[in-house]
């Protein structure tokens, strides 16, 4: 059974954009990705959680909480789909890029851009990251989702624990068009509300097939590697991708996503998509592996972070076929820590 593009549409998905603001000066990470991430967990825990261990793996509540589903989709205990190793979570964090990034990416000035340690925000500077959101069960929590966003702000980001105040709440349609959802009104929190948006609530069919209209592919595809892609096969970390490779990879990250998080499972004959994707070689290839840490509060310590940035170009007949699911990984990531942000890459004709 060959991938058919209405098939695409059993995932919905939403797209976020936060805005928020410092309250004083102070520095961030480069790469702020793991600083959202962690953040977000603790205050959408500490909205969520009402026990003492605070273990969800044995937690009477686990199977009604919010907590599990979006953040330790593994922990649920009677959830063999999430059971299964490593599953992905429901959102992906897309949080500002190093100054030099897109068509840059090929530089020294990149590289450089990347390595630095920290970046300086002023107190009154605007932080925005992207959340994208999959499944009706997590896009239903959005509330709670943006509560525990306003929540790691005044926690405080980064070492320092600086506050930041939340200003808005923005959701992206098909057509990469914004629109203004929230914005907290401190004179009367009590009548704060989320303004409805269920027509900017799209599907991955949705995303893919108004990108698909931006290509005029022939034999040829680019792709630019703008967070590090983290890809591990058979417990090897690799520094480059093929598009047998790439293909494979994305093939079980959509499945997983449309098992756990779809209203219907995708069922297509990938096997004989990757053998045509096997057909497909790289031309052209600059690429650099990018190394760092991220403080892991659950180990208390440092634990290494990789993987590749950059571009390579793809040449063959079958990229026309591959190119759905190819796009597809535009919105939905590739490889590990995907949660975290890693693993973003556009693609260029």
């Amino acid at each position: 059974m060959s991938l058919a593009l209405s098939d695409l549409r059993a995932l919905p998905l939403a797209r976020y954009e936060f805005r928020l603001r410092a309250r004083r000066d102070t520095l961030l990470p480069t790469f702020l990705g793991s600083t959202l991430r962690g953040s977000f967990g603790h205050a959408l825990k500490a909205i969520a959680c009402s026990v003492q261990h605070r273990d969800c793996r044995r937690c009477l509540l686990a199977e009604a909480c919010l907590y599990p589903p979006i953040f330790e989709p593994g922990a649920l205990p009677n959830d063999s789909k999430s059971k299964q190793p490593d599953p992905p979570r429901p959102f992906i964090f897309q949080p500002p890029l190093p100054a030099v990034s897109g068509a840059a990416l090929t530089t020294e000035n990149s590289r450089r851009a990347w390595l630095e340690k920290h970046i300086p925000v002023t107190a009154g500077a605007q932080l925005s990251f992207g959340l994208t959101l999959f499944g009706s069960t997590a896009i239903a929590r959005l509330p709670y989702i943006v509560y525990a966003v306003e929540l790691m702000g005044q926690h405080g980001l980064g070492s320092a624990r600086t506050p930041f105040e939340l200003e808005e709440v923005l959701v992206l349609n098909e057509r990469n068009e914004c629109f203004s959802i929230y914005t907290p009104q401190k004179s009367e929190p009590q009548t704060t509300r989320i303004a409805p948006h269920k027509q900017e609530v799209t599907t991955l069919h949705d995303l893919i097939e108004r990108r698909l209209l931006q290509f005029d592919i022939r034999d040829s595809l680019t792709l630019l590697f703008i967070t590090p892609a983290w890809v591990e096969i058979n417990g090897e970390v690799l520094k480059s991708i093929t598009c047998e490779q790439l293909f494979k990879r994305l093939s079980w990250r959509i499945s997983r996503l449309f098992e756990l998080y779809g209203d219907a499972p995708l069922i297509y004959d990938y096997q004989n998509l990757i053998a045509k994707a096997a057909t497909v070689r790289t031309t052209n290839e600059f690429i650099w592996m990018h190394r760092f840490t991220r403080y892991s509060n659950r180990h208390q310590d440092k634990t290494p972070m990789q993987g590749f940035l950059g571009e390579l170009t793809y040449r063959g007949a079958a990229l026309e076929e591959l190119l759905p699911i190819i796009v597809a990984g535009e919105f939905l990531q590739l490889g590990k820590e995907t949660a975290f942000g890693l693993g973003r890459y556009l693609c260029a004709a």
